[in-house]
C-alpha cells in the first residue's frame, strides 16, 4: 500500500502537471525518480526542473493569529536542492489545490505562507513573476 506521504506528494505533482499545462507549457514526468518531480518547457527548447513540495492544510500554531503553510526545500537535514537542476519550486496547498510557483534561488531552506494569503491571485501573480525572472536570465 503507498503510504500517506507519496500519496500526497503524487497528488501535488498532478496539480501541479496541470497547472504547467493550462498556462501553455509542456510538461514532462521523469521515468526514475530523482532530482525532479517535473521537468516543464516554458519556452521552445528551455527546460526547467520542477520540484513539488505539497501539504494537506495549514499548521496550526497556537502563537499566531493565523494558519500558515509551510515548506521545506532541503533534501536531506544538510542539502538542499542544487539550483542547476531544480529551478522551480511549485508548493501545493491539497485542500485548496492551489500552487506557488518560486524560483530555486540556492539560499531557501523554508518557506511560509498564510493560509488567508494562499489564493488564486497568488498562484497567478507568482505564475507571472516566475516566467518573468526566468525570462530576464537568458
Amino acid at each position: 500500500m503507498v503510504s500517506d506521504s507519496k500519496r500526497k506528494g503524487s497528488a501535488g505533482e498532478a496539480i501541479s502537471a496541470y497547472r504547467f499545462l493550462t498556462n501553455g507549457a509542456n510538461v514532462y514526468i521523469p521515468v526514475q525518480t530523482g532530482k525532479r518531480d517535473l521537468i516543464v518547457e516554458l519556452w521552445k527548447g528551455k527546460f526547467f526542473g520542477v520540484q513539488v513540495k505539497s501539504s494537506s492544510k495549514p499548521m496550526y500554531e497556537k502563537d499566531r493569529k493565523t494558519q500558515r503553510y509551510r515548506f521545506s526545500f532541503r533534501k536531506s537535514a544538510a542539502q538542499v536542492y542544487n539550483k542547476d537542476s531544480v529551478q522551480i519550486f511549485a508548493l501545493c496547498a491539497l485542500d485548496k489545490e492551489l500552487i506557488c510557483f518560486i524560483r530555486n534561488d540556492g539560499d531557501k531552506v523554508h518557506f511560509n505562507i498564510s493560509d488567508d494569503s494562499f489564493t488564486k491571485q497568488l498562484e497567478n501573480e507568482s505564475y507571472a513573476t516566475l516566467l518573468k525572472g526566468l525570462n530576464n536570465d537568458d
